[in-house]
């Protein structure tokens, strides 16, 4: 019977620090899974592969995948905590405590609990509605228009 927590993150992560060294090839394509023949990788949670395999060959991919998983919570907090303060105008300490239930709640917990680091990016849906409220009320609506035009046309071709 298999254990709760998910760690193919942890050889995902190894296994991209081994391609950026040069021990590994550079191609998703690898002999290390799906015996008798390879298996075409198809990574995801790209953010804290980026971050975590250049620190595995410091710590080791173990300690490397927890410490991004940590960082990638405090990241969440800070960013969702930086939306509701321009959204709503309200204190720090008011944001900070609506910013926890999100970050600290039974969904986030649940993923922590399974390992499922790429689910656990909690900090990109803030960041990307701070980013476009910046945009609209900053910079002006016109920018935003073009960046989903530009957007949805090169996702098209």
């Amino acid at each position: 019977m298999g254990a709760g927590f998910f760690n193919g993150h942890v050889w995902v992560v190894s296994h991209v620090a081994e391609m950026l060294s040069g021990s590994a090839s550079p191609e998703t394509y690898t002999m290390k899974i799906g015996a008798p023949e390879g298996a075409d990788l198809r990574l995801i949670a790209w953010v804290p592969l980026i971050i975590a395999a250049p620190l595995s060959l410091l710590l080791g991919a173990p300690i490397a995948t927890w410490i991004v998983t940590i960082l990638g919570f405090w990241a969440a907090w800070w960013v969702t905590i930086k939306l509701i303060q321009r959204m709503s105008q309200v204190n720090v300490w008011v944001s900070a405590g609506a910013a926890a239930t999100y970050v600290f709640g039974s969904f986030s917990l649940g993923l922590l609990a399974n390992g499922q680091l790429a689910k656990l990016q909690l900090w990109a849906l803030p960041l990307l509605l701070l980013s476009v409220e910046i945009l609209i009320r900053e910079v002006g609506g016109w920018l935003l228009t073009a960046m989903l035009v530009l957007g949805a046309s090169m996702s098209l071709g």
